[in-house]
């Protein structure tokens, strides 16, 4: 079946986006699309990915096609990126026509659990409260706000909110929450609880993924990253700060 140098083109940009997406790096992505592009059969591929753009330029014997996709959100999901990466290989290994590998790649983007997502962030929660500190009061806590955590970024997810702004909202509710339940007697070491349960929210995919960039001397996409990370730590600790501050009670 032959398949349109624009849908080939299409395919490989949206991998490599939702690589990017799903916390891989900026190399991985480029490399991905590359790949697939060369699997089916073209001349000339070139490929220039940002944490925000992806941009994707492929050649036959006839023409040329040129195929943007901005990034607008990312979500990391190890499971998703696992999978996505196999379908990859799958796809240079034998190649499949381009609206089946569509369809499957929809699927795949979509099979992010919920319920792994939710527990991945309580066993988080309840591990880091342990290790700042925490006793047994206050990872039952910690368990209860990484539940309410999970829900928070679902909520947020169908809100049209900028996502540094998003964060720090996130952080002032669970502060609040937090010193609330400080104040009703039911936890002790309020920090620990906030800093285990914000461990599932620090950027660090995105920092190590900064210095996987500056290695291979992928400096723009490098400092984008690190700029990313260090708005997205300071808006998290500006939330929590107001929550404090707003209380006037931390212990």
């Amino acid at each position: 079946m032959k398949n349109n140098l624009s849908d080939i083109v299409v395919l490989s940009a949206l991998i490599g986006a939702r690589t990017i997406e799903n916390g891989g790096e900026i190399e991985r992505a480029e490399d991905s699309a590359q790949r697939i592009c060369t699997a089916y059969g073209l001349e000339s591929v070139s490929v220039f990915a940002l944490n925000s753009v992806i941009i994707v330029t492929g050649s036959d014997k006839v023409s040329d096609f040129t195929h943007t996709v901005r990034i607008k959100k990312a979500a990391p999901c190890m499971a998703v990126l696992e999978n996505i990466n196999d379908f990859s290989r799958r796809i240079c290994k034998n190649t499949i026509s381009t609206s089946a590998a569509l369809n499957e790649l929809e699927k795949i983007c979509c099979q992010s659990s919920t319920r792994i997502k939710l527990f991945g962030e309580i066993i988080t929660a309840l591990s880091f409260t342990l290790f700042y500190g925490g006793g047994f009061t206050d990872m039952l806590c910690a368990l209860a706000i990484g539940i309410i955590l999970h829900f928070e970024k679902i909520g947020l997810e169908h809100i049209n909110l900028r996502p540094y702004i998003g964060y720090a909202v996130v952080t002032f509710a669970l502060g609040i929450i937090i010193q609330l339940l400080n104040f009703l007697g039911l936890c002790e070491n309020t920090l620990s609880i906030m800093l285990g349960c914000l461990m599932s929210m620090f950027p660090g995919i995105t920092l190590v993924n900064a210095s996987l960039s500056f290695l291979s001397s992928d400096t723009i996409s490098a400092i984008l990253q690190l700029i990313h990370s260090f708005l997205t730590a300071l808006s998290i600790a500006a939330g929590f700060a107001f929550s404090v501050a707003v209380t006037g009670f931390m212990q």
